[in-house]
């Protein structure tokens, strides 16, 4: 069976989205939802461990929730970093992916 991940999956955050997470996290709390169903992919697939899960569950502001499961990632692979993307997407939370990646919030969100 050929695997398609990439050797860098593996190693740790890279500079680049590093830098990317510490320059975003206050913004991605605007457009973020962290609930249990985005907990629960981040867990299947080994993103965050269960300690870390516990961890954000027991956070009650959304702004905090988000801000510990971006440093929990910060401490992680880029195979994690890779992961959130892919829970964003799959729970339909096209604009905190986007931005994510690189891109940039619309108006309406900056007012938020």
């Amino acid at each position: 069976m050929f695997s398609f991940l990439s050797a860098d999956d593996h190693l740790p955050l890279s500079n680049a989205r590093y830098r990317r997470l510490v320059k975003i996290r206050p913004k991605m709390a605007k457009v973020t939802r962290i609930d249990s169903e985005v907990i629960a992919e981040l867990r299947s697939l080994n993103a965050i461990s269960m300690t870390d899960a516990e961890e954000i569950r027991a956070e009650e502001v959304e702004f905090t929730r988000v801000s510990k499961l971006i440093s929990i990632i910060m401490r992680r692979s880029n195979d994690s970093y890779n992961s959130f993307n892919k829970v964003l997407r799959k729970t339909l939370q096209l604009v905190a992916a986007n931005f994510l990646v690189g891109g940039k919030l619309s108006m309406q969100w900056k007012l938020m």
